[in-house]
């Protein structure tokens, strides 16, 4: 059986070894006609996907990890790429909020709910869409990788506001990122394979489409109210000079 998903309007098809791995899809996926597909979980992706869980894991979810990096492969045909991070919808624009697992992602989001009621909506909790567009922005999309606590809304899209790269420290300090430092924290987030050069290449316009279309910013932060209050407060005084 072939399924098929739609990424920022873009169908990705997938054949899949387990019937059970759809359920992880949710209603992003359906049956989709003919034999032919985009992406299947290879044994290499799920050999390496393998050492990154806990043993035992059961074979759909194993399928389901790997078939993240297999997605981005058709999406670069689109100027489009998977992207870890939070992100939300704050004043008709999307911000991502990024960094390892457990520095607070979530957290900023909930206090901003609660300090600032209405403000906010999930688009995706863990893994949007970047989409470049032919005017130069850049577009953000929901995907069915949506986190653990499974925050995010289908139905939203915006164009990108700016990206937060947040970090657990003892103090709330945030300040902007020059160029030279936000590229590799950027290539980072994309969920491509780094050994694979025409994915990099593939990937190179986006990530200018990104540095020149939006701000960058460093935020230590230690995920108290204070500190969603200053985000708050920066991202309100945000450029974006090509607007």
């Amino acid at each position: 059986m072939i399924y098929q998903v739609e990424y920022a309007g873009h169908p990705v098809r997938y054949a899949l070894r387990w019937p059970e791995t759809r359920r992880f899809f949710g209603d992003y996926m359906q049956e989709a006609p003919g034999e032919t597909c985009d992406v299947c979980a290879t044994d290499p992706w799920l050999d390496y996907v393998r050492t990154l869980l806990p043993q035992g894991t059961d074979g759909p979810y194993l399928e389901h990890r790997a078939l993240i990096g297999s997605t981005c492969h058709p999406l670069l045909r689109h100027d489009c790429c998977l992207f870890h991070a939070a992100a939300f919808l704050w004043r008709d624009r999307a911000w991502l909020v990024t960094g390892p697992s457990g520095v607070g992602k979530t957290t900023q989001f909930r206090n901003w709910q609660r300090l600032f009621p209405g403000e906010v909506q999930m688009i995706c909790g863990d893994m949007p869409v970047l989409e470049g567009r032919d005017d130069g922005s850049v577009c953000v999309h929901p995907s069915p990788w949506n986190g653990k606590e499974h925050m995010g809304d289908r139905s939203l899209s915006a164009p990108l506001g700016g990206v937060v790269r947040l970090e657990q420290k003892e103090a709330n300090t945030i300040y902007p990122l020059p160029v030279c430092d936000a590229i590799p924290l950027l290539f980072r987030q994309f969920m491509v394979r780094p050994e694979d050069e025409e994915e990099i290449l593939a990937l190179s316009g986006l990530v200018d489409r990104i540095l020149r279309y939006a701000p960058m910013w460093f935020f230590e932060n230690l995920g108290d109210d204070a500190s969603t209050a200053l985000l708050r407060e920066t991202l309100k005084g945000g450029r974006h000079d090509t607007l």
